[in-house]
């Protein structure tokens, strides 16, 4: 078990934070999806969550979407990331 100091990491308060992308340079991908999840005592709490598309104002390369399920459908009207953050 890792521990930092004497506390179990499984003890420690976390968030979790998972996006997609339009691809994987990382000079020219966008967000396009952000999730997160709070965790307590290892435990994912089931109502402390966050979801939410966001806009990349580029097209999402079709190639991209084959990996993530992601369409430019999908983010139209959704708030920029600018907004979001």
């Amino acid at each position: 078990m890792s521990t930092l100091g004497n506390v179990s990491l499984t003890a420690l308060e976390a968030v979790i934070i998972d996006t997609e992308t339009t691809g994987l340079d990382a000079s020219n991908a966008r967000i396009i999806q952000i999730g997160a999840v709070h965790i307590h005592n290892g435990v994912v709490s089931p109502t402390q969550r966050f979801e939410t598309l966001v806009d990349p104002q580029i097209p999402i390369p079709p190639e991209t979407s084959k990996i993530h399920g992601l369409s430019d459908h999908d983010v139209k009207g959704a708030a920029s990331f600018q907004v979001i953050a």
